[in-house]
């Protein structure tokens, strides 16, 4: 098998995983004009069924913010460019990983004033496909391993 064929097997169930993080800084000398310092947080997932679960690495999601009272948002844009907001369902901050689950579609783009959403049941996702694991029996020490990501949007 091919790089190009395991990309494109895996590419569909791959999603890229953005987190705005907006901290209130009262240190600011600008703080009428300017009192919130933003970031974005960017990087990959990988979709593991169809009720909206995907795993990322925990430090993607900006959970460590939340102990300075950074208000947080999780966005997730899939290979076929449908946006969605996830929540952080579980983490484990030792191995870096983190548990998502969507929980609605976002109909407008990002940043393009309010947001437009329709609210999802669990059962509402079935564009979604998630990635096909393999048999371990079927692999052994040796074999050739491949990561996919898509941490800057490609």
């Amino acid at each position: 098998i091919s790089y190009r064929e395991v990309v494109q097997k895996v590419l569909p169930s791959t999603v890229t995983v953005a987190t705005g993080v907006c901290v209130y800084d009262r240190s600011s000398v600008l703080l009428s004009m300017m009192p919130y310092s933003c970031a974005l947080l960017q990087g990959s997932g990988i979709i593991v069924d169809k009720e909206g679960l995907l795993v990322t690495n925990r430090h993607v999601t900006g959970e460590k913010y939340k102990l300075q009272g950074a208000d947080i948002k999780l966005f997730v844009q899939t290979s076929n460019g449908q946006v969605y907001r996830a929540t952080v369902v579980n983490k484990h901050p030792v191995v870096d990983l983190a548990l998502l689950n969507l929980t609605h579609v976002v109909n407008e783009g990002i940043g393009r004033g309010e947001e437009k959403m329709k609210l999802l049941s669990h059962s509402n996702f079935p564009e979604l496909t998630p990635i096909d694991f393999s048999n371990g029996s079927a692999t052994a020490v040796g074999d050739l391993v491949m990561a996919v990501g898509d941490n800057f949007g490609l």
